[in-house]
């Protein structure tokens, strides 16, 4: 999946928090767009009691099908393929 360089266009990367997989945060530290947060934090595989903001499907994490969904949310539309919902 591919995203424009301005996919977060508008969001505070200064003061978000982007949640992780366990064992990731370098590799995000590390990889375009996502270097652009400065609060990269270790999710630790979901299941525990701090809520995940932007985990749109619950697995605990934020990952790029979550971003697509928000993306889609935000953009007006109507259908979400990449959940079917």
């Amino acid at each position: 999946m591919t995203y424009g360089s301005n996919i977060f266009q508008g969001v505070s990367t200064n003061y978000c928090k982007l949640y992780v997989p366990e064992g990731k945060v370098e590799d995000y530290q590390f990889t375009a767009p996502w270097s652009d947060f400065l609060n990269i934090l270790e999710e630790g595989g979901g299941g525990g009691t701090t809520p995940v903001y932007g985990d749109v499907d619950g697995d605990g994490v934020v990952t790029a099908g979550d971003i697509t969904v928000i993306y889609n949310i935000l953009l007006g539309n109507k259908k979400d393929e990449a959940h079917n919902e």
